[in-house]
């Protein structure tokens, strides 16, 4: 049944508007009025409501199709809108006065949030005669604001937060080919583990240490420890990541030509430049406060998070992060060798052996094919590991220092005859009994000393005596020495003194023959002097 004439879209007008209409609706509320439309067709044919519905599979209340055809047979195609499409919400659009109003509150009352914001800005408003906006638009505009002028309210704050977290990424110059750079960080994981303080179990945060090839994003070494990082950490990890590891199907290891890392203090450490630079590794620091210079390892960290760390018992996001929380958990946590032991599984077999986003290659498989591979000494990476002290000064006793509230004195036989001599020291901390002794102002290797308590007394008793010995020799050497300096002097002189007669004779003219001449006498004399002096001789 066609509908009245008076009663259907006749005018062009009426059409556009409607066209218009639908134009504005959303996906879902288009695809709902082409239901309503070929459901009411279906029933102008003469179908009953039940039938019409069946045959859509369109699940509605029949009272509601049939008021729906009612306003379709007085209003056309109008009809079949639902009302509350029609329902539109004032729109509420902040003038440019308005919004610098906004602004200005937003940096003059940089501790104030939104609602105060807008308290001050329709107070401000009301003032000047402009349109008061209400609370959810101002904070609407101020939450639409860049990063940057948020970060700017914070001041040095903000500015370095936004620099750290929020900055481009500072694009490096491309490696091309591995072993070319390293990227090192530090990175406290969000996991506990457990670890016996007096004979119980305690949970204990850690922290983690790792280098990345910049080229193949493969991990030469990391380390894990319950101490926070530190040089002597960083040692520890250039000697794991350069050497050859014991799992077989971990391969990457060697020497590389640079490595990439901040102005900590400890990676710019003395011990830890000298150390690189006498391997033959170019050190590379990054600017302050720019950490996405190095984003390729401060991703993998993200990656090691959430592919790994989030898996194994402990994690902060599965127990809590405080320290109580921890402690009701505390039978479920893995030990430091057993965490250590989870992430080198993970690195070998998950991470290096998956495609990465980037190269859309497996790491390994980039690290073998184009690798620059330069050996390493042991021996050299040992006395890399050695942590440097500050100066001291041999005393008469030995060598003492303080280590973790520990005192040690060192001795060595070389101490003798260096008493109040400047050194540097170089130690292993996990390992005491024994230390290195370097000259402060030369750097040159003196002796190794060992621990007094290891160190008989004998030894000592010995080694004094031997130097007491020594200066007495020295001493009686010194006398004859001087002596034969003394006597090789006297003859040198007699030699000058024969030389100068010798010229004075050949001078001198030949005398005459005259009886009692003083003259020749005193030479006759002279030279007969130095006749008996040459028979000496």
């Amino acid at each position: 049944m066609k509908p009245p004439e008076t009663e259907t879209i006749d005018s062009a007008a009426e059409i556009a508007s409607l066209n218009s209409y639908l134009d504005c609706l959303s996906e879902s509320q288009l695809k709902r009025y082409a239901e309503n439309y070929r459901l009411v067709l279906l029933i102008e044919k003469g179908a009953s409501v039940n039938e019409s519905l069946k045959e859509l599979n369109i699940n509605r209340p029949r009272r509601t199709v049939q008021d729906m055809v009612a306003r379709y047979r007085q209003f056309g195609e109008s009809g079949l809108l639902d009302k509350r499409w029609r329902a539109k919400k004032p729109t509420k659009v902040l003038i440019k006065e308005v919004t610098d109003i906004a602004l200005a509150w937003y940096f003059e009352r940089s501790a104030a949030g939104y609602r105060g914001i807008a308290e001050l800005t329709a107070e401000s408003c009301r003032k000047k005669n402009l349109p008061v906006p209400s609370e959810s638009a101002v904070k609407q505009y101020l939450c639409a604001l860049p990063e940057g002028i948020k970060a700017a309210r914070k001041g040095k704050l903000g500015l370095r937060n936004w620099q750290r977290n929020i900055a481009s990424v500072v694009q490096q110059q491309k490696t091309t080919f591995a072993n070319e750079l390293w990227q090192g960080d530090h990175t406290p994981p969000e996991i506990w583990i457990k670890q016996k303080v007096q004979g119980i179990w305690e949970p204990a945060k850690v922290h983690l240490s790792a280098f990345l090839d910049d080229f193949s994003r493969a991990i030469p070494g990391f380390t894990i420890s319950t101490k926070y990082s530190d040089a002597w950490s960083i040692s520890i990890l250039s000697y794991y990541a350069m050497m050859p590891k014991k799992d077989p199907n971990y391969l990457i290891c060697g020497l590389p030509f640079g490595i990439e890392n901040d102005c900590g203090a400890d990676w710019i450490s003395e011990a830890v430049q000298t150390g690189w630079q006498s391997l033959g590794i170019v050190p590379y620091i990054d600017h302050p406060y720019y950490p996405n210079s190095k984003g390729k390892v401060e991703r993998w960290f993200r990656t090691l998070d959430t592919s790994c760390l989030r898996k194994l018992p402990g994690h902060f996001d599965s127990i809590g992060r405080t320290h109580g929380a921890a402690k009701q958990h505390v039978h479920k946590l893995l030990t430091l060798e057993q965490l250590r032991e989870q992430i080198t599984n993970w690195i070998v077999n998950v991470y290096h052996q998956s495609i990465h986003r980037t190269t859309n290659r497996k790491p390994i498989e980039m690290w073998e094919e184009n690798v620059h591979f330069r050996s390493v000494d042991e021996n050299d990476l040992r006395i890399f590991l050695l942590k440097f002290d500050k100066e001291r000064t041999i005393r008469n006793d030995g060598l003492e220092m303080t280590i973790d509230d520990e005192k040690h004195q060192y001795f060595s036989r070389a101490f003798e005859g260096m008493q109040k001599r400047r050194v540097l020291i170089r130690y292993n901390p996990e390992q005491m009994e024994t230390i290195w002794v370097y000259c402060a102002a030369t750097r040159e290797f003196l002796c190794q000393a060992f621990d007094k308590k290891s160190v008989p007394y004998t030894d000592i008793k010995d080694a004094r005596n031997a130097e007491k010995q020594f200066l007495k020799g020295f001493q009686a050497k010194t006398a004859e020495y001087f002596e034969n300096v003394l006597a090789n002097d006297r003859l040198v002189e007699q030699e000058k003194e024969w030389k100068i007669a010798k010229q004075k004779i050949k001078k001198m003219p030949k005398p005459e023959k005259v009886e009692d001449n003083t003259g020749d006498a005193a030479v006759k004399d002279l030279i007969n002097r130095f006749r008996q002096n040459d028979r000496s001789r």
